[in-house]
């Protein structure tokens, strides 16, 4: 076959590192093991029944998947167009023809059945690199269907993880205001008996309107969050059902990510880009055979008669076979543009190709680096909802005991309050890091499911 065969760049000419850069320059030790979170199955990283639920039916339904699927069996059918430009084409035709002499009333009327045999060889083996583009695009397409997939998982999970906080930031919210209005109430009591006066009471409704208010807030994000998920599983939008609550759902403290040269066979984004090269490579040959002259053979065969109903009976066999050649010696210089075009589109996917893998790498990077923070971030809030404990325990101690007034008790409460919102998102973004990095990772699907020949 004429033009370049494909060749894989070599991982230096990729900017592939050793390790992965987190915050601190290098990675650390789980980093440069072989293992990696995304060898994992999806199933193994989610333990939630129900959260493995709906990524199932994720799969199932999703328009994004039946899309991507839809567009993987074309890509299958037009290797079937490719490869038939191999072999020889037969049409079949019927032509009736009549003429008449001037001067004569009679007609003369022709009947024809032909069959029209066409073949072009494929001497420089531009068919044949058409095909090689055709499964190299079919590829693509299957790897685009994991894309889809590994995509699909890691945004499932990712707003799942949203909506358990959003549900635990309720729970504590409408704690937080029953103890409130409990506090207000017992708080009028003692103003009706004289004990306080009404300074107090107007804190505590202050207080208990301040929590009050992230009611609707909070219930307009779950709602919201319910109809993104209710999209991604493919229907309408409607509630969500939950399995665990956010707080008992095991998070590790440390996560294996392997080596960033991984990213080269487990991302199919990445993967696929290299499809798109092989692709284009192809071209390039394609467009370096239009320059050389085509082999082309042709043949006719078939019954001829002047009456139609004896066409098949008693009419004339024909047949005729012809070879020809046809070379390029003038087009203004269609053909050597269209190589030079080709070769450009090749430097382009191989540009798309380094940048992709380049941008893979950004992504875990951050998402690794965002990680260890959320892990950091969620420690220090644990500590500062422990020290919120105790000072609400001491402030409404010390307030019974006459030492402090009730706007020390109101603060002690509202950090109190903010410190369980604090652990709840900490908590949200560390399993949401989870879900981002078993994506970005390339987790999600099987590498050796891609099978299209």
């Amino acid at each position: 076959m004429i033009g370049p065969d494909y060749e894989k760049p070599e991982e230096s000419s990729l900017q592939v590192p050793e390790h992965y850069y987190v915050e601190d320059g290098a990675s650390d030790d789980a980093s440069v093991s072989e293992d990696s979170l995304a060898l994992k199955e999806w199933r193994a990283v989610y333990k939630d029944p129900y959260l493995v639920g709906l990524i199932r039916e994720a799969l199932d339904e999703s328009l994004d998947m039946a899309a991507a699927q839809s567009r993987l069996r074309q890509a299958y059918e037009l290797i079937g167009v490719s490869r038939a430009a191999l072999f020889p084409w037969l049409d079949g035709g019927l032509n009736s023809n009549a003429e008449q002499a001037t001067g004569s009333h009679e007609t003369d009327e022709t009947y024809t059945a032909a069959g029209l045999l066409s073949w072009e060889l494929d001497v420089w083996g531009i068919q044949r690199r058409e095909i090689e583009a055709a499964q190299a695009l079919a590829i693509q397409a299957e790897l685009d269907v994991n894309a889809v997939q590994v995509s699909l998982i890691g945004t499932i999970a990712v707003q799942y993880f949203n909506l358990l906080s959003i549900d635990h930031q309720l729970s504590v919210t409408q704690s937080t205001i029953d103890t409130r209005r409990e506090a207000l109430r017992i708080l009028e009591l003692r103003k009706e008996s004289g004990v306080i006066s009404g300074v107090e009471v107007s804190q505590a409704e202050v207080s208990l309107a301040q929590a009050e208010r992230k009611l609707p807030e909070l219930k307009q994000a779950q709602f919201e969050i319910e109809t993104i998920l209710s999209v991604l599983l493919g229907r309408a939008p409607g509630e969500i059902v939950r399995g665990e609550l956010l707080m008992d759902i095991e998070v590790p403290d440390e996560l294996p990510v392997g080596m960033p040269s991984d990213l080269l066979l487990r991302r199919p984004d990445v993967r696929g880009a290299e499809m798109a090269m092989v692709a284009a490579n192809a071209k390039v040959g394609i467009a370096e055979g239009r320059l050389y002259p085509r082999f082309k053979l042709t043949g006719e065969f078939g019954y001829e008669s002047d009456k139609l109903g004896d066409l098949l009976d008693r009419g004339t066999d024909f047949f005729d076979f012809d070879a020809n050649m046809t070379a390029p010696i003038f087009n203004a210089g269609a053909n050597k543009a269209n190589l030079a075009a080709e070769k450009e589109a090749y430097e382009q996917s191989l540009i798309s190709y380094k940048k992709i893998v380049l941008n893979a790498l950004q992504e875990v990077s951050n998402v690794l680096s965002g990680y260890q923070q959320a892990q950091l971030q969620e420690a220090a809030d644990r500590k500062l909802l422990v020290a919120a404990q105790k000072y609400n325990r001491l402030a409404l101690l010390q307030y019974r005991g006459g030492v402090l007034g009730y706007i020390d008790v109101l603060d002690a409460q509202r950090q109190l309050f903010d410190a369980e919102l604090s652990v709840t998102q900490s908590r949200r973004d560390r399993l949401q890091a989870l879900a981002s990095l078993y994506r970005v990772l390339g987790g999600g699907w099987d590498p050796q499911s891609v099978a299209v020949k």
